[in-house]
């Protein structure tokens, strides 16, 4: 199989989009983690989703006990703005 890097890119966004559809909220640490993705390249498709209007930060309101570095910016859908979505079948 032959892999063409612009396309790579656009399975990345689509399935770290998917994913964070299925979590609701989840740390830019989390996302890569899940998909085995780097932190880098997940880092790079969050701050251009972010961008955009899709995506918004939220402070991480689950972590009630202290732990260890900084505590990871949540993620999630921007809800506040309305949004036209397509799916293209076949």
């Amino acid at each position: 199989m032959i892999l063409v890097p612009s396309k790579m890119g656009q399975w990345n966004k689509r399935a770290l989009l998917a994913r964070l559809q299925l979590l609701g909220r989840a740390s830019r640490a989390e996302l890569a983690k899940s998909l085995g993705l780097s932190q880098p390249t997940a880092g790079k498709i969050v701050d251009e989703m972010l961008e955009i209007g899709l995506l918004e930060e939220f402070d991480d309101d689950r972590r009630q006990t202290a732990t260890l570095g900084r505590p990871g910016r949540m993620l999630g859908f921007d809800n506040r703005h309305p949004r036209l979505v397509t799916i293209q079948l076949g």
